[in-house]
């Protein structure tokens, strides 16, 4: 059997912790600094045979960059499935208190300085979710928090872990509520906007 994961070590210490045996299994690695050539490596070992992408921390495609392997797959006439799993945003979501419809994922917020306040100014009505570090949630909420104080928020982290903590608030709330958060382990961000898009109003004027 012949593995892709993002970090072997995590991966190995989460087969021995479900008492999975590690004999005749292949291992590799695919990060975000893989090279094509690596993609290409790993189709060939398969032989005719199988290759899991596997993830311990949510999506392979999703959370883990496992996107340049499936479209190189596809583009060989490899047959790709799917065993679905935990979906972070989804999770998030079902716990937010949040309205659900519509809402749009975002994926990570860029790091760039002014960045993050442009993905929160180019959002639209309904409910967004993104992804942040640990290491600058907390200045990513004070500037949402200073855009957009009227925006209802949950903050969601370590979702599925024994730590998972949920804190819904008003943006304008965030400097009394961050005390109750630990700035540590993996965040899910959500808002939900409900001002119609501009655009949107004024097609349906025109129509």
């Amino acid at each position: 059997e012949t593995f892709a994961v993002e970090d072997t070590r995590v991966f190995r210490e989460l087969l021995n912790h479900v008492g999975v045996s590690l004999n005749g299994k292949r291992i590799f690695s695919l990060h975000d600094q893989s090279e094509d050539s690596q993609v290409g490596k790993m189709l060939e070992l398969l032989n005719g045979g199988d290759l899991y992408v596997a993830s311990e921390a949510g999506s392979p495609i999703v959370s883990d960059p496992a996107y340049p392997l499936v479209l190189a797959a596809y583009e060989k006439g490899i047959e790709i499935d799917s065993y679905s799993g935990v979906s972070s945003p989804i999770m998030a979501l079902e716990l937010s208190g949040l309205p659900p419809i519509p809402f749009q994922f975002h994926g990570f917020l860029p790091r760039e300085s002014g960045k993050p306040a442009k993905s929160f100014n180019d959002t639209g009505y309904g409910t967004h979710i993104f992804f942040e570090a640990p290491t600058r949630i907390e200045e990513t909420l004070d500037e949402l928090s200073e855009l957009h104080p009227d925006f209802q928020v949950a903050l969601v982290r370590e979702l599925s872990k024994k730590f998972q903590q949920v804190v819904r608030f008003k943006a304008g709330d965030w400097s009394r509520i961050k005390k109750e958060v630990m700035f540590k382990g993996e965040f899910v961000l959500m808002f939900h906007r409900r001002e119609a898009l501009s655009g949107l109003s004024a097609e349906v004027r025109n129509v």
